[in-house]
């Protein structure tokens, strides 16, 4: 099965007291508050696995496309996910 997906824009706040999906800024720009510090790799990890457990989807079909020592990182998402996701906000 060939799985839809887009890229979208998140922007990782690391050491936050719990994981939490903060919502779209005015750039749409995805904000995610995540209880990791940006330690080998430890934010993105955490963020993957987050997110696919929060949008009820498998890791696998979370990729990070860019920005794995960045704050602002690109990542792929199944497209039906992120429509139900853009419409909540």
């Amino acid at each position: 099965m060939n799985l839809k997906t887009r890229a979208v824009l998140i922007k990782v706040k690391p050491n936050a007291k719990q994981n939490r999906l903060i919502g779209f800024n005015e750039a749409k720009i995805l904000e995610v508050a995540i209880a990791a510090k940006p330690i080998e790799n430890q934010v993105n990890k955490l963020l993957i696995k987050w997110l696919a457990k929060t949008l009820k989807v498998p890791q696998t079909q979370i990729k990070l496309i860019r920005g794995e020592h960045s704050r602002i990182k690109e990542l792929a998402i199944p497209d039906k996910v992120l429509a139900l996701l853009e419409a909540k906000q």
